[in-house]
Order: structure tokens, then C-alpha cells, then sequence
């Protein structure tokens, strides 16, 4: 039956099935494949104890009828549903259709192909068989198309770039390759790739493209690696979205630049540490070099990136864009570095204007807030540790007035100071209720609702119970305060102090807050028409609870003599902005069927009115007394400055004026951009005071004494 150079290539017993599309024969069968295509079966019976041949040919050679191909794991499956087999039993002869299921493994597949003139499966040019990393193979097509790899499943693609490949080998329909293949879909990196395949063109001139090709070299298996990319400067070398390969081997973290193949730095995890800025851009720290890293969440925690402890360097800062920087600041620079050897900028301390605190932007992190540093005609915003902030202002401040000590006198020194404590005890008696106007101020420019009001309402009755107690610490326990400080720095030089310039100080605060606190309550009893509507609950630290926990500070903290010197931070809100929607949670009069709203609209405008009543009429005439009294005790306070004659008083006080004037610059709460100084400016333009215009300029970053 075998034709003139015709051989059996395939022999099995079992692993294919034969049957009609009616009833199935029964025996023992055994398949052969030739390699001219042709197939065999007998099937071997045994009636009455005789044992009979029968035979079923199919001729490829004339039918040229090709097997479906198909995977079922390991195994290849060939398959059609209607081959013309010519049955030889005995004398007859007959042609009958019949289904026909081979089942090879794949290293029989591949024999059958290899000898095989035609191959007899569907197996063209653009089908092939490819396995990944020793799993399960894959039928489905490969292109080569400019210089990739496509490997096609049917579901998804598997891109190789061809620089990606570090070794090759071709045999005939095999290719083996083996390098650093990333597959997106999947967030992998594969080493090994086998292709089994017809189409000549995939393998044509590709190992001498490989032998070209940079490589990487072999990694231990016991390595993890992980695709991603870098931005930032690294060994001062500038990176912007470089894809790399993040290999975590013996305790380091060794970046490979995946294009040029080269190692672009090796840390050591123990020394690294990250933070995680806005939008989940990743910051990396290794003690020297910091960069962002995008890399999947699977991959970090392969890596154990998200294990590393946040970073707790202070000279570390980030652009408005997330790219990160060191900043070093000396007595002459404040500058800023893309590494340890890349310089970005030199700002000179003497050319610093003004550093401006930014809450309104969004964050980019908690523990970093974005400042906006202005010199000569420029200014750059950048994002600094908040609790530095406050150190580089004084530094800036002193650094840039440190030669003009020298030449100042003490009185013009303690002048200075002078004018420093009273802006902030007019600050701090003022400002709460002068900027709780300019929020409502800010409601009532539009269209407001009885919302709205119920917000202006809660606002009002408890700032006034906030300002009333600030009144009582303010007048009692900054005298004491101010007291505290004058005796040490006069017993340090042995200079007697009259005390009772503090007494009367107390005393006129008192007064001033009996006579203010006296507008207070007529307010008070407009608010106390509107019960309904006032928040039970409410307090200043519930309230910033509510607003998503922003710490907004309130009045001051008593136990600490300098803070209050200084000055605490405003408890008011941005409330048009932040919708506290506090009238409805209250649900006000659950047994009503409607809401009071004549009777709030009523008291919420008297209530405003005397508001206005206060500022616009009665603050100018109480700071300008405030003031007047201050510059008389100040006076008097000065002439005991005229017994001093060491350098060091005038470095004392100096330190001083740094901290009120750091004070000053920092923003009134942390969700508003209007600082200290502008709100103090605000209430001085109510009155004209002497005081108020002497050396002015001498609080202003760059100014002379």
C-alpha cells in the first residue's frame, strides 16, 4: 500500500478516534501516518475466535483534504468531521466518510511537520506554536513587524522588542529566544520564548541581529524583576519617563535603563525609603538619589516598595509637577539641586522678596504644603515640608539682615519690636471677629438660602463665644507674657525693670475687651431669636472635623508665653466654600411642617448689621485707642532700654522681631492664603497711627533698618 519512497513517520495504537456520523465500528485499531500525508488505520476483530483485517486509506495525496488544528494543554489536537477513507475488507472495496481525532504531543506534532512533504494540519505560514516561559503553548499567529515580535492568542498580544533579545537560536521551524520581555497586558516579564512555525520570514537574518544587540546578561532565577519607569535626576543623570527593568536581588533595588541596557543605579533597600505624593505618584529615596517610579501595584509589592518607611529628610521638596529636588540654605543661598552635583537655581537671601504660603492648591502631600518664593522680577512655587517652612522664612529674614545689626542702635532695635507686639495684640484681639466678617462677607455676594443663613448664624454665635474667652486670655495672660520675657532679658544685665507699664497693659485690655465685648452681645441677642437653628453640637473642633479634618487652630495656646506673643491661628473657615450644610443636618423642628424662614432671614440681618456696625464703626475708633495706648506703654517701656549698652540686647531683640515677623507671614488657618500680616494691614488702615507708619519697610524680606 506504501507508494515508491513512501514511509510510516507516525504509529500509535491509541490517542485518535474513528466513527461515522452513524454507529461506530468497534476493534482494536492502530493509526499510521506516512509522510507523503497518507493515513492508515486497521482495525483488527475477532468473531468466533477468528481474527479479521480490516483497513481504512486515506489518500492525502489525491484528496488533499487538511486537519482543523487545535490545543488542548500540552497536547495537539488534528481534526476533521468528514475524510473520504476507502475501506479494504478482504475482496470489497468501498468509500465512506468518517471523523477523525488524532491526539499528538507536541513533540509528535512537530516530528510529523519536520518529515512531512506537505503538512497535513491547517499549519500555514501565519499560524504558529509558541510557549512563554515554559507554560502551556499557545496557538495562534506571530508577525514580525519592523523590529517586534507580535505573538497573537486570539485574545490578547504579546509584544518582543527584538533589542529586547539577548540570545537566539534557529533550527529549522524552531526558534528559541531568551532576554527581558515585558508583556503589558499581563504586567509580566518573561525570559524564555519558544516559537514553532512555517513562516520563514520571523527568523530570517535574526541571529545576526541579536548578536549585535546590547545585553543585560543572565540574572539569578532567584531575582525578582519588574517593568516600570524613572523620572528625575539619578548619579546626575537626568531620567524623564525611561522605562526600566527593577531587579530586587540580595537586598538591592538595581535600576537597568531596559532601552540601553546599562545599570542606572543600585540601592540598598534597607537605606531607601518612599512617599506617596498625589495621584499616586511614587517617591524614591535611597539616601542619596531621589526619583519618581511608575510601576504597577503588583510590582511594588514584589519589589516591596510599599513596605519602605516614609521619607524623613527635611532638604527634600517637589515641583508643582511631583518632580523632586534637594534645597540647601546658607547665609548667602537658598538653593536647590536636581542631585548632589546638579545645581538648579541660587537665590540670594538679600534678593528674596517674599515667601507666600499657597492652601488653596490641592496638596501633592499632608506633610508638605507649596510656597511660592519671590526675588528680583521672578518667583518659582515649589512644596516644602510644612514644618519647615516657618525656619526658612526666619532664615531668610536673618540672614538678609544680619549685616544691618551692626549698624542699628537698641532703640531702634527695641522700636521695631515694638511695633512687631503690637500688631499681634491688635491681631489677636481684632482678627478673629474682623475676619468672621470677611467670610460672611463672602457668602452674601451671591443669593444667599436659608442655608446660608443657618450657616451664618452657627458661625457668628460660636466665634463670639470663641472671641469672648480670647478677650479674658488675651487681657489677662499677654501683659504676664510680655512681663516674662523683659525681666529675664533685664535681670540677665543686671538692669532693674519697672513692672508697672505691664499692669497698666492689663488693665486697658480689659477695658478695651468690656467695651468690644459689649457690641458682642448685642448680637448675641439677635442669635438668640434663632435657637432653632443653632447647632448643638457645634464647636470649633467638631466643625473641622466635619470639614474633612483641616485643622484650622483657634485663638491661642495659653500655657505657651511666646505663642501668645505671637499669635494662634484663626478658627474661621472658608464657609461658602466648604457647604457645612449645617441647617439641614439639624434638621431643624423635626415636628414642624416648615421652617421658620421669615423669622431666620429677620435676625440673620439684624444680627449682620450690628456685625457691620462694629467693624465699620466702632473698630476704627477701638484699635486707633488700642494703639494709642500701646505706643504710650511701649514709650514708657523704652525708656528703661536706655540703661542697656550690650551688643547682645540688640541680638535678643532682633531674634525677637524674626519670630513675630515669621508669625506674620504664616496664613491665617490652613485652608485660606490670607496671611497674619494682611489681615493686621487690613485693620490698620481703619485708623492712622504714628506707630503704624515707623520703619514699615523694615518687615518686608529686603528691606533696610
Amino acid at each position: 500500500m506504501l507508494k515508491l519512497g513512501e514511509k510510516v513517520i507516525y504509529e500509535s495504537k491509541g490517542n485518535f478516534e474513528l466513527g461515522t456520523f452513524g454507529k461506530l465500528p468497534i476493534g482494536d485499531k492502530k493509526i499510521l501516518i506516512t509522510n507523503l500525508g497518507n493515513i492508515i488505520i486497521e482495525e483488527t476483530t475477532k468473531l468466533f475466535k477468528k481474527e479479521e483485517l480490516k483497513k481504512y486509506y486515506y489518500s492525502y495525496s489525491q484528496q488533499k483534504q487538511k486537519f482543523s488544528i487545535r490545543l488542548e494543554g500540552s497536547i495537539v489536537v488534528l481534526q476533521h468531521n468528514e475524510l473520504y477513507f476507502q475501506i479494504l475488507d478482504g475482496t470489497t472495496q468501498q468509500t465512506t466518510p468518517y471523523k477523525l481525532v488524532i491526539k499528538l504531543s507536541f513533540e509528535q506534532f512537530k516530528n510529523l511537520c519536520e518529515n512531512q512533504r506537505e503538512v497535513i494540519a491547517n499549519f500555514y505560514d501565519e499560524k504558529s506554536i509558541f510557549k512563554i516561559d515554559n507554560k502551556d503553548l499557545i496557538l495562534g499567529i506571530v508577525q514580525r513587524v519592523d523590529n517586534k515580535f507580535i505573538l497573537d492568542n486570539g485574545f490578547n498580544t504579546f509584544e518582543i522588542n527584538l533589542n529586547d533579545i539577548e540570545k537566539c537560536h534557529v533550527e529549522d521551524k524552531e526558534i528559541k529566544i531568551n532576554g527581558y520581555f515585558y508583556d503589558k497586558s499581563k504586567d509580566t516579564i518573561s525570559r524564555d520564548v519558544y516559537i514553532f512555525t512555517n513562516n520563514k520570514n520571523l527568523s530570517e537574518n535574526l541571529e545576526e541581529r541579536v548578536n549585535t544587540n546590547k545585553k543585560i546578561g543572565i540574572l539569578p532565577n532567584e531575582s525578582s524583576i519588574c517593568y516600570g519607569s524613572v523620572c528625575g535626576t539619578i548619579e546626575d543623570i537626568e531620567y524623564k519617563n525611561t522605562e526600566v527593568f527593577i531587579v530586587k536581588y540580595n537586598g538591592n533595588l538595581i535600576f537597568i535603563n531596559k532601552e540601553g541596557k546599562n545599570k542606572i543605579v543600585s540601592s540598598n533597600i534597607n537605606n531607601s525609603s518612599k512617599l506617596i505624593l498625589h495621584n499616586d505618584k511614587f517617591a524614591f529615596f535611597d539616601g542619596k538619589n531621589i526619583f519618581i517610579i511608575h510601576t504597577s501595584s503588583d510590582s511594588k509589592n514584589k519589589l516591596g516598595l510599599n513596605l519602605l518607611e516614609d521619607i524623613h529628610s527635611e532638604n527634600i521638596g517637589f515641583t508643582q509637577n511631583s518632580m523632586p529636588f534637594f534645597i540647601k540654605h546658607d547665609e548667602t543661598y537658598f538653593s536647590i539641586f536636581k542631585s548632589s552635583n546638579k545645581k538648579i537655581i541660587d537665590i540670594k537671601n538679600k534678593k528674596i522678596k517674599d515667601i507666600i504660603i499657597n492652601n488653596e492648591d490641592e496638596k501633592i502631600h499632608s506633610d508638605f504644603t507649596q510656597v511660592e518664593i519671590r526675588f528680583d522680577l521672578n518667583k518659582i512655587n515649589i512644596n516644602l515640608r510644612s514644618h519647615i517652612i516657618p525656619q526658612i522664612m526666619k532664615d531668610v529674614f536673618v540672614y538678609s539682615k544680619n549685616a544691618m545689626i551692626k549698624k542699628s542702635s537698641i532703640p531702634s532695635m527695641y522700636m521695631n519690636w515694638a511695633k512687631s507686639v503690637n500688631d499681634m495684640i491688635l491681631f489677636n484681639f481684632f482678627g478673629n471677629i474682623y475676619y468672621t466678617k470677611m467670610e460672611i462677607d463672602n457668602i452674601l455676594r451671591k443669593e444667599i438660602t436659608d442655608e446660608d443663613r443657618a450657616n451664618i448664624v452657627n458661625t457668628l454665635y460660636y466665634q463670639i463665644q470663641s472671641q469672648k474667652n480670647q478677650f479674658d486670655i488675651i487681657s489677662a495672660y499677654m501683659p504676664k507674657a510680655i512681663e516674662q520675657g523683659e525681666v529675664e532679658l533685664f535681670n540677665k544685665y543686671n538692669v532693674k525693670l519697672d513692672k508697672k507699664v505691664f499692669k497698666i497693659l492689663q488693665k486697658q485690655l480689659f477695658s478695651l475687651a468690656s467695651q468690644v465685648n459689649r457690641h458682642l452681645a448685642e448680637i448675641e441677642r439677635s442669635l438668640s431669636q434663632l435657637s432653632f437653628v443653632i447647632y448643638s453640637e457645634f464647636n470649633t473642633r467638631e466643625f473641622n472635623t466635619k470639614i474633612k479634618s483641616k485643622q484650622a487652630g483657634i485663638g491661642m495656646a495659653v500655657s505657651v508665653a511666646s505663642t501668645l506673643v505671637m499669635g494662634g491661628g484663626l478658627s474661621i473657615p472658608f464657609l461658602a466654600m466648604q457647604g457645612m450644610n449645617l441647617y439641614s443636618n439639624k434638621k431643624i423642628d423635626e415636628n414642624s411642617k416648615a421652617i421658620e424662614s421669615s423669622k431666620l432671614n429677620l435676625f440673620t440681618n439684624q444680627a449682620i448689621e450690628k456685625l457691620n456696625h462694629l467693624i465699620d464703626n466702632m473698630y476704627p475708633y477701638y484699635v486707633n485707642e488700642a494703639n494709642d495706648n500701646l505706643r504710650e506703654l511701649f514709650m514708657a517701656l523704652g525708656k528703661q532700654y536706655e540703661n542697656h549698652s550690650n551688643e547682645a540686647i540688640k541680638k535678643i531683640l532682633f531674634d525677637r522681631i524674626a519670630n513675630i515677623y515669621v508669625s506674620k507671614q504664616m496664613t491665617l488657618n490652613n485652608m485660606t492664603n490670607i496671611r497674619k500680616k494682611d489681615l493686621v494691614e487690613d485693620i490698620y488702615k481703619t485708623i492712622d497711627s504714628n506707630i503704624n507708619t515707623y520703619d514699615t519697610n523694615v518687615f518686608l524680606i529686603g528691606s533696610n533698618f
